[in-house]
């Protein structure tokens, strides 16, 4: 059974690579961004800062993360 997925950090290319490949293992996967120089609107990809863990937290709920 896939499970549904966050990873958490900054977003650069080896972590854009780990997202992609990890698409295949996962039923959800998203990315929270934490990066404050890069704001990305790309699909399940989420903007937050360091400080927003109440909200990060209330998305992960939200979408049924547990991992």
């Amino acid at each position: 059974m896939k499970n549904n997925v966050a990873i958490i950090g900054n977003y650069e290319p080896l972590t854009a690579n780990v997202l992609k490949e990890s698409k295949i293992n996962f039923n959800k996967i998203i990315f929270i961004n934490l990066s404050a120089k890069k704001k990305l609107s790309i699909r399940d990809i989420y903007n937050f800062k360091i400080y927003e863990l109440a909200k990060i937290i209330k998305l992960l709920k939200k979408l049924g993360i547990k991992d």
